[in-house]
């Protein structure tokens, strides 16, 4: 088979656009801290974080902990280099998961209900789901987190008064991240265009 040169650097341009996109989504979610990282130096630790999860045994678990290291080392303190990566990761899925949605209600009519498909959408409604009970928890249930982090901690042998700090710190910046309309729309937009752009690249 030959391959078309115009559409295969057309499929890299793509998913290169794809992946800038990404980390502009990162940056929105890293707010104040964002002056900190150039958009430059976001992308290639998107790069890296993304080559090691493609050729690593439970890659997504390991390029998390290197998006993490390299945000810190680039000078954005823990909490918020830990709520940055959550919330892209959390904010792609929900966009992912209403794309299928509308995939979904647009393909009915067309080609009938496929079970393969409606089997992933519930798996979707089921992690969504999850999702905002972790939010709420960090939002309203402030308390109960604290203190099941803390019975935690000590299970650990970690520092539970550190824990409940980094805890408090993730639920104001929840807080904050709802308030701020504006920026919760930068959000959802990257995250939309990172992943019509992957598409189109395929």
């Amino acid at each position: 088979n030959e391959v078309e040169p115009s559409l295969l650097a057309a499929g890299i341009g793509l998913q290169a656009f794809s992946l800038l996109c990404y980390s502009l989504l990162t940056r929105a979610a890293l707010g104040s801290e964002a002056r900190n990282v150039s958009i430059l130096r976001l992308f290639r630790i998107q790069l890296s974080t993304k080559a090691l999860g493609n050729i690593m045994p439970a890659g997504s678990a390991a390029s998390s902990a290197l998006g993490y290291r390299l945000l810190t080392m680039s000078k954005v303190p823990g909490p918020d280099a830990g709520f940055a990566l959550a919330t892209a990761g959390i904010g792609s899925a929900v966009v992912l998961n209403f794309i299928l949605w509308f995939g979904l209600i647009v393909s009915i009519p067309v080609r009938g209900v496929n079970p393969v498909y409606v089997t992933a959408a519930i798996a979707g409604v089921i992690l969504m789901a999850a999702a905002v009970f972790i939010v709420f928890g960090l939002v309203e249930g402030q308390g109960r987190a604290e203190r099941l982090v803390r019975v935690i901690a000590r299970r650990l042998r970690l520092n539970e008064q550190h824990a409940a700090e980094v805890l408090e710190h993730l639920g104001v910046r929840i807080e904050g991240l709802i308030a701020e309309r504006r920026l919760l729309a930068r959000v959802l937009v990257w995250a939309t265009l990172n992943w019509l752009l992957d598409m189109a690249s395929l």
